[in-house]
């Protein structure tokens, strides 16, 4: 087990670097085989799928979003200035990434967990990034709407929004997010082009959280050189 462990590993590490510098179209099987050693069918005996594989390794990618999101989670108290700084997170490292993001929190979201989760068994030294109760619920669920609407409950517990609001503003924030990352499809590259979107979204989000709160209420807005740094 130990060597399987490893051998996926490598797969992965491999997977990624590739990734990393020549994106979603240059990991293949072959070019896989070749920077393993291994035949071409090797890959089959470890992993479900091609596809699989580069989910796996797109979950370092997820890590990066976790980490920062932990840190501005540490730096607000009511559940809806944390529900308006994860959507802002999310976005910043959507928007640079389209591809990944999308194929994570759009598609196929059940092959999506079981890669999150096979990621963290193997590395599990990384957990450390979820290692509080509130990361760890996000964790459970790559199902941005269902967990927004668990942050918005305590919202609504707090005071701070009226409950028949929780729906339409999960509704709302997703198509927004899902609208705008659409608008990067071909250009998330353009790090000017995604800083003027996400200004934009940024903008967009504080503007709806504001008009959405109940009288009497007010919340942080929110800090992008937080989250890019």
């Amino acid at each position: 087990m130990a060597k399987e462990k490893q051998i996926k590993q490598e797969y992965i590490n491999i997977a990624y670097q590739i990734l990393a510098e020549e994106g979603y179209e240059a990991v293949t099987v072959r070019r896989l085989a070749k920077e393993t050693g291994r035949n071409t069918a090797s890959l089959y005996y470890y992993f479900d799928s091609l596809s699989y594989l580069i989910s796996i390794a797109s979950v370092r990618y997820l890590m990066q979003y976790y980490d920062t999101l932990s840190n501005v989670i540490d730096q607000h108290y009511k559940a809806l200035e944390v529900d308006l700084q994860s959507w802002v997170c999310l976005a910043w490292y959507a928007f640079h990434n389209v591809p990944i993001y999308e194929n994570f929190f759009l598609y196929d979201i059940e092959l999506s967990e079981k890669a999150l989760y096979e990621y963290l068994e193997l590395f599990p030294e990384e957990r450390s990034l979820i290692d509080n109760y509130f990361m760890n619920n996000i964790l459970l669920s790559l199902d941005i709407k269902a967990r927004e609407k668990e942050t918005l409950l305590l919202a609504v517990k707090e005071g701070t929004i009226a409950l028949n609001d929780v729906d339409f503003l999960v509704n709302t924030d997703y198509y927004i997010f899902c609208g705008m990352m659409n608008e990067l499809r071909f250009t998330y590259k353009d790090e000017k082009v995604v800083h003027a979107v996400m200004e934009k979204y940024a903008s967009i989000m504080t503007d709806l959280f504001q008009r959405i709160m109940l009288p009497g209420n007010s919340i942080l807005g929110c800090h992008l050189e937080t989250i890019s740094k």
